[in-house]
């Protein structure tokens, strides 16, 4: 019996292994294979683009597709597709259907104005006479009433604008105590760990291989020679990823990218574990959340 009782232990025993490492094994493929994805796009006449994303030898695939205001996304698991969402422009439904609202309203109109008789019309005159009359004497009542109101308004001292500006100031005083507070020295060197990680993390992210092309024009070529000019400080910088056509005729902004890169997941989560396990940013957001 007792033989038979380790036995189904030592079965359990190494069910409960398997699983530990099939999980250890999963993390370690979703932190060491890196998220491959391709862009591109451009802008001319109309604004277009696709991207392609993909990750263990494109076992997931993803498709993301913009052209002429048409949306669409394709996903494919293991070659398989398993879902397809496309979201056209509405612009053409909506304009269509404010027509369609605003041709019943225009016969109804119509169709009052041709109802009206001379009858009708003698008196809706009288009512509406009868009824300037009548705004006429409210006016005047009105219009005492507010003199009355001002004149007393300036006899009595007018306190509360000295109060108001008195608790401007006060604000203005706080806001500018609670602003040095938070810029402190220790609060400056968590603020720059933070900015630097998250640095870090774009850098990694960006793709690391581009291509930028870019048309440039104005209504006045001195000013579109300036701005290319200004602009091509920025060609030591891309080692040449980067070129700007000057346009003299037509004024604009026009051009195409086409880039790619790889996101390799323990880099993500290493930058960001640094900072949940540094006590002086724990203490930081703490502060912050308490207020």
């Amino acid at each position: 019996m007792i033989a038979v009782l380790l036995f189904i232990l030592k079965i359990l025993l190494y069910v409960l292994l398997g699983l530990i490492g099939l999980v250890l094994f999963v993390l370690l493929i979703v932190l060491v294979v890196p998220i491959e994805y391709k862009v591109k796009g451009s802008r001319m006449d109309t604004l277009e683009g696709h991207a392609v994303i993909s990750w263990l030898f494109k076992i997931l695939w993803i498709k993301l597709t913009l052209k002429e205001g048409d949306a669409a996304v394709s996903i494919r698991l293991f070659g398989i597709p398993i879902k397809k969402i496309t979201q056209k422009a509405k612009t053409d439904s909506k304009e269509a259907s404010s027509v369609k609202k605003a041709k019943p309203v225009m016969e109804k109109n119509k169709s009052v104005h041709k109802a009206e008789t001379p009858s009708d019309n003698r008196e809706t005159v009288e009512v509406h006479t009868i009824e300037k009359s009548k705004r006429k004497n409210k006016d005047k009542n009105v219009h005492n009433n507010t003199d009355n109101e001002m004149t007393s308004k300036k006899d009595k001292p007018s306190h509360s604008a000295s109060h108001h500006s008195k608790n401007k100031k006060t604000s203005v005083l706080d806001t500018n105590n609670t602003i040095k507070e938070f810029l402190s020295d220790e609060n400056k060197k968590v603020l720059k760990k933070i900015v630097s990680s998250i640095i870090k993390i774009l850098k990694h992210i960006l793709p690391n291989q581009y291509q930028i092309y870019l048309i440039i024009g104005n209504e006045d070529p001195a000013t579109t020679g300036y701005i290319v000019g200004a602009l091509s400080i920025f060609y030591s910088l891309a080692a040449n990823n980067i070129k700007i056509v000057p346009d003299f005729e037509q004024p604009g902004f026009r051009g195409s990218f086409a880039g790619k890169g790889s996101i390799y997941n323990f880099v993500v989560v290493k930058y960001i574990l640094k900072l949940i396990l540094d006590k002086e940013v724990r203490t930081f957001i703490k502060e912050v959340k308490g207020g």
